[in-house]
């Protein structure tokens, strides 16, 4: 029967050597293509897997990801070797902040390449000013049928440095597309709740807000956080208390829109994804308790989707996108997280999947959705 990956292994060896022999052993059991998911804290130069990729008969590409999860363990310096059932399903897209006129172009040349798909697994720089710009081009390319799965990839650190891994070298500002004529199913959900607002973003660009209700963001910001705490909060509190204390848009039938305050620039806030003008924004905060029973949540909505085939066959994967910010927050806690996912699949499903800089998933009113601080787990329909 048809299925995504034909072959899933971790290599811990840290070595060009060792890694060489991991992918030998996924040819030796039938990939048509390689997709490696690579743990940010591994030891290998990554300078050095250009020339291992053109060594290969087979096409393959690499991903630099904060942490990679295989069967409820979190590993930040190992690397998911994952065979391909197909030769002509990963590609890639460099310079995704490029006008959207220039993107529709590529994207149309390669589906046409890879016509009719019915689901797609995105990897996407997560620190790049282009995601939100991709992501509604993808979706005016393959329209509002196509299940979407997608993971910013990028640094445990967030440092700026080259993130996706091809024969022909490294290259940062970038996507790969995984196509798939399977049906997928995916489901999402994040915990987080409101506790202050509504706040009104009266100047924004892109990803960054300059003024809520009129004011400077930055102190605007500082003060909902005082008044919700009871206290006051010293700039030098914004790093450890933002993460905490993310902004959200209300949405149509569904959970809030997560936005990430990732950083600020004088009086403005950076934000993990784009917050227009003239939203309506909310501060919310989520418990330890909350976000675990959120992910068991968005598990426990897929298994009433997703194929009889994962009560049945062994060698199945669901993919599990989990935001970075979320093991940040839970820190000790977090493999509670990983738990309950694990609880909630049948016992011969594997979980495979990205720790992530963000999060791409259909929303329930049909485009693409860049997401933050949330769970996204898909499988086979």
């Amino acid at each position: 029967m048809n299925r995504v990956f034909s072959s899933v292994q971790l290599d811990e060896s840290g070595t060009v050597s060792g890694l060489r022999d991991s992918l030998q052993s996924a040819i030796n059991q039938g990939a048509k293509g390689l997709l490696l998911l690579i743990g940010s804290a591994n030891k290998i130069d990554f300078k050095q897997l250009p020339n291992l990729l053109r060594e290969l008969a087979i096409p393959a590409v690499g991903v630099v990801v904060p942490g990679v999860l295989l069967q409820g363990q979190v590993y930040e310096d190992g690397i998911a070797v994952c065979g391909l059932t197909s030769t002509s399903a990963a590609t890639v897209v460099p310079d995704i902040n490029r006008s959207e006129q220039k993107l529709n172009h590529d994207i149309q040349q390669i589906l046409s390449m890879n016509p009719n798909p019915s689901g797609v697994l995105i990897v996407i720089d997560g620190l790049s000013r282009g995601v939100d710009n991709f992501v509604t081009t993808l979706h005016d390319c393959i329209g509002p049928d196509v299940q979407v799965i997608g993971a910013g990839c990028g640094y445990r650190d967030f440092s700026l440095q080259p993130n996706l891994i091809t024969a022909d070298g490294l290259l940062s500002n970038a996507a790969l597309l995984l196509f798939t004529t399977m049906e997928l199913v995916t489901s999402v959900s994040h915990g987080w709740e409101p506790v202050e607002g509504p706040f009104l973003i009266t100047d924004a660009s892109d990803n960054q807000i300059q003024q809520i209700n009129y004011q400077p963001a930055f102190p605007f910001y500082l003060d909902i956080l005082a008044q919700h705490l009871g206290r006051a909060v010293a700039v030098e509190e914004f790093a450890a208390l933002a993460n905490h204390y993310p902004f959200g848009m209300a949405q149509l039938d569904s959970e809030f829109l997560v936005r990430d305050p990732v950083n600020r620039v004088g009086n403005a806030i950076v934000f993990a994804g784009a917050v227009p003008t003239n939203a309506m924004v909310y501060l919310l905060h989520a418990s330890p308790h909350d976000l675990v029973e959120a992910a068991g949540s968005a598990v426990t909505d897929l298994r009433g989707r997703f194929s009889s085939r994962y009560g049945q066959e062994t060698g199945l994967n669901v993919f599990l996108i989990d935001c970075i910010s979320r093991r940040m927050v839970l820190g000790e806690d977090y493999g509670d997280e990983l738990a309950i996912i694990r609880q909630h699949l049948p016992n011969n499903v594997s979980v495979l999947g990205i720790l992530s800089i963000g999060e791409i998933a259909n929303s329930h009113q049909g485009g693409i959705q860049w997401l933050n601080k949330t769970t996204v787990i898909g499988g086979l329909a």
